[in-house]
């Protein structure tokens, strides 16, 4: 699980190409963090089906709890969320 990155780790997330962005400009960047990155246990990645229900269990869970957020599955939903 990852929430808050340094610029350091910020850096070697854009270098190995996991995130798209440099410091500061990822959500991970700021304090308390606004973003944070999880996935289903144990981590098979070539199983895309277990993601995508992971990922509807935890939009269920955190809309049942009147919190918004934005899974990295749904980039291309229109999605408008407010800080």
């Amino acid at each position: 699980m990852c929430g808050h990155r340094t610029k350091e780790k910020q850096e070697e997330a854009f270098n190995s190409k996991h995130s798209k962005v440099h410091f500061p400009k990822s959500k991970h960047n700021s304090l308390p963090s606004k973003a944070v990155d999880v996935a289903p246990y144990p981590i098979d990645w070539n199983d895309l089906e277990r993601f995508y229900n992971f990922g509807g269990y935890v939009r269920g869970i955190a809309e049942s709890l009147g919190i918004k957020i934005r899974w990295g599955g749904d980039w291309n939903e229109n999605l408008e969320l407010k800080d």
